[in-house]
């Protein structure tokens, strides 16, 4: 059986996990339980006991938020204070009521195995569907406070604490008593 990763239950191994070989041509394990594969570049020798689980959970940022799909121009909207290039605590009028928001988790051990679920807190209950998305939308939202949370797996299954990110739609002058 040729393959470019070895497989065990469900875990994958691949040139990120270590995995040198292109190709393999064959599979043995020992009585002692070592796992020998043979491949065009020579023998590759698997030991189970050296394979750690990557307990370090991804490191979670914002690293962007667009209004109605565009860069905004923070100055026109009158936001000034911010937290890097994310505005802090802001408050939008009525009519700013289309957000994307763009985030990665960082994994120096798989960076290419991170995923995420998101929920917006005064929009919706439930948390998203687990996927490899870095980016989500919202349209339509109505005046209220809301708060944007996201958090990040490894590839192990180790997820991050959600980061949090609050911001008020204030309603029109009519929507007031």
């Amino acid at each position: 059986r040729r393959s470019s990763s070895i497989h065990r239950k469900r875990q994958s191994y691949t040139k990120e996990q270590g995995y040198k070989a292109d190709e393999c041509s064959g599979i043995i394990k020992t009585p002692d339980g070592k796992i020998w594969i043979a491949t065009r570049a020579g023998l590759v020798s698997y030991d189970k006991t050296l394979d750690k689980k990557n307990r370090v959970a991804p490191f979670v940022n914002l690293t962007g938020i667009y209004l109605f799909l565009e860069k905004p121009d923070w100055e026109k909207l009158s936001i000034t204070q911010f937290d890097g290039n994310i505005p802090k605590n802001p408050e939008f009028d009525h009519n700013i009521n289309y957000f994307t928001f763009y985030y990665n988790g960082i994994s120096y051990s798989g960076p290419t195995g991170v995923l995420y679920t998101h929920c917006l807190q005064g929009f919706e209950s439930k948390w998203s569907p687990v996927s490899k998305s870095t980016q989500v939308s919202y349209s339509n939202l109505t005046p209220g406070s809301y708060t944007f949370q996201v958090k990040a797996c490894n590839a192990d299954g180790i997820w991050s604490k959600p980061l949090l990110y609050s911001f008020v739609i204030n309603p029109a002058f009519w929507q007031t008593t």
